[in-house]
């Protein structure tokens, strides 16, 4: 509605110029207390991202400890086999290694049949999905896909593909399962 300041009384004019002083002053403090917001929202993004790292990190630490035991195991394994043929004067058995221990594996999309897959985000949209996680796998040895899939949700990308863009990156040997829900780039990468 438009208001003729012509017609209007000084008192008129100063009450019209306080209101609209006033609401300038709300719609000021409106955007600071959005930018606030934004700015808490983004330090607890990349406050989680760093606690999850951290524990990606921890992950990667114990699966090499896993991996060196059951090495070691392994070995002596082989070593006792051998004393023992020698001893008892047969062939020694090959040693078999320890089976690692189950691991929970990380709950995922069911997968998409097929047809499904025709009313499915575009590839384009794919394909900017596998840019990003080559780009952020870039940066570490390896990762979770939950990690991953924090990551990505903190830069604003939707996550609900990543299962099917990490099967396809798999089979284009991009990148490699490392089983457990880990993946790494593979060496060409």
């Amino acid at each position: 509605m438009a208001i003729d300041i012509k017609n209007l009384s000084a008192k008129e004019l100063f009450e019209l110029a306080q209101k609209k002083e006033q609401e300038e002053a709300e719609e000021t403090a409106l955007k600071e207390q959005i930018k606030q917001l934004k700015d808490k929202r983004e330090s607890l993004v990349q406050d989680h991202t760093a606690n999850l790292a951290n524990i990606e990190d921890q992950i990667q630490m114990l699966n090499a400890e896993r991996d060196t035991l059951n090495k070691q195991h392994s070995e002596q394994l082989a070593q006792l086999d051998k004393e023992i043929a020698e001893l008892s004067g047969e062939e020694a058995e090959p040693a078999k290694p320890a089976a690692p221990p189950a691991q929970k594996k990380p709950a995922t999309a069911p997968a998409t049949p097929p047809r499904a897959a025709a009313s499915k985000p575009s590839i384009a949209v794919n394909d900017e999905l596998a840019g990003r996680i080559l780009e952020i796998m870039r940066k570490r040895p390896s990762i979770s896909d939950s990690l991953l899939k924090e990551q990505l949700k903190g830069q604003g990308f939707s996550v609900a593909s990543l299962p099917r863009v990490l099967d396809q990156l798999e089979k284009e040997k991009r990148i490699i399962n490392k089983g457990g829900g880990n993946y790494a780039l593979s060496k060409k990468y």
